[in-house]
């Protein structure tokens, strides 16, 4: 496989200093999805309703207003895959990754929750080739990013989709501790700011990185913004105002802030609602997140069966 090595990599910015704690913010279930053996980690939202996928192909519909969640469409999968980010587009067409075979599928607004809904038609392959595809995040102009999850490549796609690119690779190391079960996703979740920068992390470490996107989608400058303890377990980002990141980090059951310095602000601490919390996506002062409820580190010893989305209302 191809990959674009790092081509200029900066340590500025990189938070040296205790996170803190923000005021309280209130962490609650807002729905569960399935039954006791469904699985998610992707989440997104349009037109004020939330999507998520599990993993054996079945997509969801909730109303935060009404959050009995409802089956809307399915994907054409022969055996569960792990669908690990989803994203809605401009238009509110869902594109769904799944990491074991590197595609990206694509489902028609228009098609979600029709009565003769066909998985084998109205989803189809939008982007293939992203090796074990994992978080998905859409630019302003539409251009598409899929960070490679437990293969260390960034990959890119035009609006029209069609062979992922690789874009980066190389930069974010294995993590050496080995009782941190998540460490091998060292190019987990992907955002993008208001100047185009791209952001990925690595779970094993805590750490976020930014990259910058120069003309032609060639690879600028590869910046570590943070690296902490406090974010062992980094799995979704979004951004916020500002560019300012929210992140979650699944080994430590928790939600944090991340300025474009790298100050880390801790606003959810380890708690009931947060179960391994995987993607997010952000709403105002509302903030939605996928549990994806793995056994593994602080959830390990209050693990419950079951997959949840938790409402998270920032003060």
């Amino acid at each position: 496989m191809q990959r674009t090595i790092l081509l200029a990599l900066a340590a500025l910015g990189c938070a040296d200093v205790a996170p803190r704690v923000a005021p309280a913010a209130t962490a609650e279930i807002l729905a569960t999805i399935g039954d006791s053996t469904t699985i998610i980690e992707s989440v997104t939202l349009y037109g004020g309703k939330l999507y998520t996928t599990d993993w054996t192909g079945r997509i969801w519909e909730i109303d935060p207003a009404a959050p009995t969640p409802k089956q809307v469409g399915s994907l054409p999968l022969k055996e569960p895959c792990g669908i690990l980010g989803e994203v809605a587009d401009s238009a509110g067409n869902l594109l769904i990754t799944c990491a074991d075979d590197g595609t990206v599928w694509r489902v028609a607004r228009e098609r979600l929750g029709a009565a003769d809904f066909d998985p084998a038609k109205d989803a189809t392959r939008f982007i293939t080739g992203a090796g074990h595809a994992n978080g998905i995040a859409i630019g302003a102009d539409g251009h598409v990013w899929v960070s490679g999850g437990d293969i260390d490549t960034l990959y890119h796609a035009g609006p029209s989709g069609g062979k992922a690119i690789p874009f980066a690779g190389g930069f974010s190391p294995l993590s050496p501790d080995t009782t941190i079960g998540p460490r091998v996703y060292v190019m987990n979740g992907t955002a993008v700011d208001s100047k185009g920068n791209v952001y990925t992390m690595n779970t094993g470490t805590g750490t976020i990185w930014r990259l910058e996107v120069k003309p032609g989608y060639e690879v600028g400058a590869i910046t570590k913004v943070a690296e902490s303890p406090e974010l062992i377990g980094a799995d979704g980002v979004v951004v916020g105002a500002g560019d300012t990141l929210f992140a979650t980090q699944n080994f430590r059951n928790t939600l944090s802030r991340i300025s474009p310095s790298g100050e880390i602000t801790v606003l959810v601490p380890a708690g009931p609602a947060l179960r391994f919390p995987a993607e997010l996506v952000k709403d105002g002062n509302i903030v939605y997140i996928a549990n994806l409820n793995f056994p593994y580190g602080a959830n390990a010893a209050t693990h419950r069966p079951g997959a949840t989305v938790v409402k998270v209302t920032l003060p």
